[in-house]
């Protein structure tokens, strides 16, 4: 049963894949969306080949491991720097009372 339903999802995943790649072909896309260019589908959806392509690309030169890295550096520097503000904050209207909108009693 677990593998049934594995080859349906597969299946689904590859016809979503090849359904994205035909819609942005030249020409089979309606005209009246893309009547000036009919190359403007692949530029606004991108073509699911040439996307897997430069990711292969990036993956196996390894220029993409610099980039993961500054992006979890980044994530790391924001959850720290909002967690400590965001304590700062709080305690601050925990403490002062006409900040929090309560008058004194």
């Amino acid at each position: 049963m677990r593998r049934r339903i594995w080859v349906w999802q597969l299946l689904l995943l590859v016809a979503i894949f090849a359904v994205w790649q035909l819609m942005t072909q030249p020409g089979l896309v309606p005209p009246l969306f893309w009547r000036d260019n009919p190359e403007r589908a692949a530029f606004f959806f991108g073509e699911p080949v040439k996307m897997f392509r430069v990711i292969w690309q990036w993956f196996t030169d390894g220029t993409i491991y610099l980039h993961l890295w500054v992006t979890l550096e980044e994530t790391v520097l924001a959850f720290v720097i909002g967690s400590a503000l965001g304590l700062a904050m709080g305690l601050w209207l925990g403490v002062m009372l006409f900040a929090a909108g309560h008058p004194r009693p």
